[in-house]
C-alpha cells in the first residue's frame, strides 16, 4: 500500500523517514492517502503537544503527586522529632519520610520533563511510575510483616491503580508519540 506524505501529500515508500519531495519528516501513524494529507496534517498539529490527558499527566506529576507525597513525608519527619520513641518507631519514620521526600522529587522531575517535550521524558515518566508503586508497596508491606498496623489494600489498590492507568496511557497515546517523537 502507497503512502503519502503527511506535508505535500506525494506518494513516497513506505519505509522513508523524510519525504523525498518537500523533506518533511514522516509518521507512520499518519501516513494516507493524498485526498485526506490536509486531514493528517491537522490531526498532527492537534495532536502534537502537551495537552489534553497528557497535560492531566503533567499536572499531576508536577503539583498532586509531590504535594501530597511531601505531606507524607513532612508527617512522618514530624512524628519524628518527638521526644523518646523507640527505635522500630525511628526506622520506620525515617524510612517513610525518605521514600515519600525521594518520591515528591523524583515526580517533579519526570513531569517537568514531560512538560518541556524532553524526549526522555517518557522514560523517566514510566519509571517514575514503576518506582512509585514498588516502593512504597514494598515498605508497607515490611511493615505489615513487622507487625505494625497498614491499611495495605488500599496502598496496594491506590498506588497500582495511579501506575497501571498513567503508564498504559504513556504506551498507547497517540499524543505522546507524536509529542515525543517515539514509534
Amino acid at each position: 500500500m502507497p503512502l503519502f506524505c503527511q506535508n505535500c501529500g506525494q506518494e513516497h515508500p513506505a519505509y522513508v523517514d523524510v519525504c523525498p519531495v518537500c523533506g518533511h519528516g514522516q509518521h507512520p501513524l499518519l501516513a494516507s492517502a493524498p485526498s485526506s494529507a490536509p486531514l493528517a496534517q491537522a490531526t498532527y498539529h492537534e495532536l502534537r503537544g502537551v495537552g489534553g490527558w497528557l497535560l492531566f499527566l503533567c499536572i499531576s506529576l508536577t503539583l498532586i503527586a509531590p504535594v501530597t507525597q511531601a505531606l507524607v513525608a513532612e508527617k512522618a519527619l514530624r512524628n519524628l522529632a518527638t521526644v523518646r520513641i523507640p527505635i522500630q518507631t525511628v526506622l520506620r519514620l525515617g524510612s517513610v519520610g525518605a521514600i515519600y521526600t525521594g518520591l515528591a522529587i523524583f515526580s517533579c522531575i519526570a513531569g517537568v520533563m514531560l512538560w518541556m517535550e524532553n524526549p526522555k521524558g517518557v522514560q523517566v515518566t514510566k519509571a517514575y511510575l514503576l518506582v512509585g508503586a514498588v516502593l512504597p508497596i514494598s515498605l508497607f508491606l515490611l511493615l505489615r510483616l513487622a507487625g505494625m498496623h497498614v491499611d495495605l489494600l488500599r496502598i496496594i489498590f491506590g498506588r497500582l491503580l495511579y501506575s497501571v492507568v498513567w503508564y498504559s496511557y504513556l504506551r498507547a497515546s497517540l499524543r505522546v508519540k507524536l509529542t515525543y517523537g517515539m514509534r
